[in-house]
């Protein structure tokens, strides 16, 4: 055996500890000698493990040794951080089968042995996955590109039709300024704008295809709603990713409601009491901005808990569509 390999022998044990062991699989000695001879070909002595395991403790490594072994305490990612990881993945359904179980595979390497063989979910990404979303990465990094030097892209728009597949929303290519992309749950955004005006529209990544970087310039973003508010404003106003721009809003709404309303909207609203003494109790006046679809849909799923008091426009649309759709259900009713 040469010497060459022992000079790895530091790099190695390490390399063990982070693959073989944790809190519950503590390594002993004289297993790191049996993982060091197997995988790698090196022959130590006892004490010579020791030794090296103190060299990578003095280099920062969180080693810890006990009565029942050593074992690798801290790592780049929690168990609990991989899992979160792994999930996010698993059931983001845009992304393909493939690539998805690629994914999976590279993060479970950041875990233990144990940890991997814990993870039962490979015979799950087939079924949740579409295999349509193939260049779901490649547009992310041609967007990214794009949005980098600030040029305009163009591409086909597709959506979902009775066959229920994807089909083209008009017949030519449109022409978008790109500006932020955004993970928003679980769907990944394109934040843009059209030439025509100055509102800001969230295109689903995974329904772009023909996706091309253009010469133009795209128009600045203070020339946007985006300009207007910081990211997050804007991703608050906009939980939803609906068209449309944001609006200052009063809504009256129930107190039980608030982990709802802040789920939706995070926190940036003010809150005050109600004039009304017989509904102080149970409800309080909301001050919010936000878009105005999103606080439409808001008020509507959870109608008889939320009512739109300004602005007149929104609260006037609210009563037609609850109008309309009383007269659907109950047709027989004046």
């Amino acid at each position: 055996m040469s010497l060459e390999p022992k000079k790895l022998a530091l790099l190695r044990i390490l390399q063990i500890l982070k693959e073989y062991s944790d809190y519950d699989h503590p390594l002993t000695q004289e297993r790191i000698l049996h993982y060091l001879y197997r995988d790698y070909g090196i022959e130590l002595e006892r004490k010579a493990v020791g030794k090296n395991i103190e060299l990578l403790r003095d280099a920062g490594y969180d080693i810890i040794s006990d009565r029942r072994g050593t074992y690798l305490a801290e790592r780049e990612f929690e168990e609990s951080e991989l899992r979160m990881l792994i999930d996010s993945v698993l059931y983001a359904r845009h992304i393909t089968p493939t690539y998805a179980k690629k994914l999976i595979e590279n993060l479970a390497e950041l875990g233990s042995i144990s940890f991997q063989k814990k993870l039962k979910t490979g015979y799950i990404t087939e079924r949740l996955h579409d295999a349509k979303f193939s260049d779901f990465f490649y547009n992310i990094e041609v967007l990214q590109e794009a949005i980098d030097h600030e040029r305009k892209v163009s591409f086909v728009l597709k959506h979902y039709e009775q066959d229920k597949q994807l089909h083209p929303v008009s017949d030519a290519p449109i022409i978008v300024n790109p500006y932020r992309l955004i993970n928003l749950k679980g769907k990944y955004y394109l934040l843009g704008n059209m030439d025509e005006d100055s509102g800001i529209v969230g295109y689903r990544i995974e329904f772009i295809s023909d996706l091309q970087i253009r010469d133009e310039l795209r128009k600045h973003i203070t020339e946007t709603e985006l300009g207007k508010y910081t990211i997050d404003e804007f991703i608050s106003g906009h939980p939803d990713m609906y068209a449309g721009n944001m609006i200052n809003a009063k809504m009256r709404v129930a107190r039980y409601l608030f982990p709802d309303l802040i789920d939706e909207f995070g926190k940036n609203f003010s809150v005050g009491s109600v004039k009304d003494e017989r509904l102080s109790k149970w409800y309080v006046e909301v001050g919010i901005c936000a878009g105005s679809w999103e606080l439409f849909h808001f008020a509507l799923e959870h109608l008889g808990a939320v009512e739109v008091l300004s602005p007149a426009s929104l609260r006037e649309r609210i009563k037609r569509y609850v109008k309309d759709g009383y007269k659907d259900y109950f047709p027989e009713e004046k």
